[in-house]
């Protein structure tokens, strides 16, 4: 069933004395929405708290993280785990090592990377 047919199941199950009172008056607290469940109503910051069952608009999300710094590190980070996983698997601990001193590298070349202004800062001209 979709959203809006299960609204519609729920207001068709209102009591008789609610739907007579016609569109004006709100429905009785709890009407179709489970035990428990919070009503619509004021919030405490002075907006309006969605009804059961509605969603609240999400902030908008504009780059997720997708910068050059980010790519850089993320892509060097995982070169050193993978460098650090045949590691393990032929039993060789310097090779180990050098695994972890390319994640620490990556890590800093994110770092370096967003500084020089190639990473997500905000502002518009980044």
């Amino acid at each position: 069933m979709t959203d809006s047919q299960q609204v519609r199941g729920r207001h068709a199950q209102a009591p008789a004395a609610a739907r007579a009172a016609g569109p004006a008056s709100a429905p009785a607290p709890g009407v179709g929405a489970p035990a428990g469940a919070p009503d619509a109503g004021p919030a405490p910051d002075g907006g309006q708290v969605p009804a059961h069952g509605a969603e609240p608009a999400a902030p908008p999300h504009d780059a997720h993280g997708q910068s050059v710094a980010s790519w850089t590190a993320v892509s060097v980070i995982m070169l050193g785990t993978l460098i650090m996983a045949v590691a393990v698997v032929v039993t060789n601990w310097w090779v180990f090592a050098v695994g972890a001193v390319v994640i620490v590298l990556g890590a800093v070349s994110g770092r370096v990377l967003s500084a020089m202004g190639f990473g997500v800062s905000g502002r518009p001209a980044h």
